[in-house]
């Protein structure tokens, strides 16, 4: 149940952000100063004055004088623009569904990172992985991330790996008396889908994991050693 509502709660706010992506600013001003503003022409009369908007929203007005040029825009230009951000700061909400035939889990993570290139993105993040959809089967992930976007474009296909340790917690109502989580590896490839704010991207990989359990009931006591895999399929949006 818990599961369900780490989807509802992700897909509410993906909807949300999409609805109030922010338009990047799509025209130019060059002052004779040397000073170039990026933003909007809201009103331009060559031989009066530029009404332009710049990327903080606010309103200005330049006498043609003090103009050198503008450059505008049509749309078609804006839609093959390169406007991926780089050499920033992330953070990164990803929710997937760990894939298995009759034996599906859920996973929910957040990570923060820096972007340096388009190739390279370091970062590292926790989660909550169940790959049962039941008691006695979850796990918490922390873990390091690479990701390197395969082409200098607004959308590309990507390439990312996540190693780390996740840490298991006993169930005692089920029996439990010992959980312990190990080490993990999670290869995906995805594609971003744009360069909005957020972005979204859709992937699919891999998930190895291995993890300890030990119940106790009236008879006897168990030891039980898991490899989990599974399919990695989701979304993500970045920040």
């Amino acid at each position: 149940m818990k599961s369900h509502k780490f989807a509802v709660t992700f897909l509410l706010i993906y909807f949300y952000f999409l609805g109030y992506a922010q338009t990047p600013a799509t025209d130019k001003i060059y002052l004779k100063n040397g000073s170039v503003l990026v933003g909007k022409i809201i009103e331009y009369q060559p031989k009066d004055s530029v009404v332009f908007q710049i990327q903080n929203g606010n309103t200005m007005t330049f006498p043609s004088n003090l103009v050198k040029k503008v450059k505008m825009y049509s749309e078609s230009e804006v839609a093959k623009m390169y406007t991926f951000r780089q050499n920033t700061f992330y953070t990164r909400s990803q929710l997937s569904v760990l894939y298995k035939k009759d034996n599906s889990g859920i996973s929910f993570s957040q990570s923060a990172g820096y972007q340096f290139r388009h190739w390279l993105a370091v970062g590292a993040g926790v989660g909550i992985d169940n790959y049962r959809l039941e008691q006695g089967n979850n796990l918490m992930p922390v873990f390091l991330e690479l990701r390197t976007f395969l082409l200098k474009q607004n959308l590309s296909p990507y390439f990312s790996l996540r190693v780390g340790h996740s840490f298991a917690f006993e169930d005692k109502s089920i029996g439990q008396t010992e959980a312990k989580g190990d080490y993990f590896i999670n290869p995906t490839i995805g594609y971003r889908l744009g360069t909005g704010f957020p972005y979204i991207d859709i992937f699919c990989g891999v998930k190895f994991q291995k993890t300890q359990y030990e119940t106790l009931d009236s008879w006897s006591k168990s030891h039980f050693d898991i490899t989990y895999r599974r399919y990695d399929i989701g979304l993500a949006m970045t920040f």
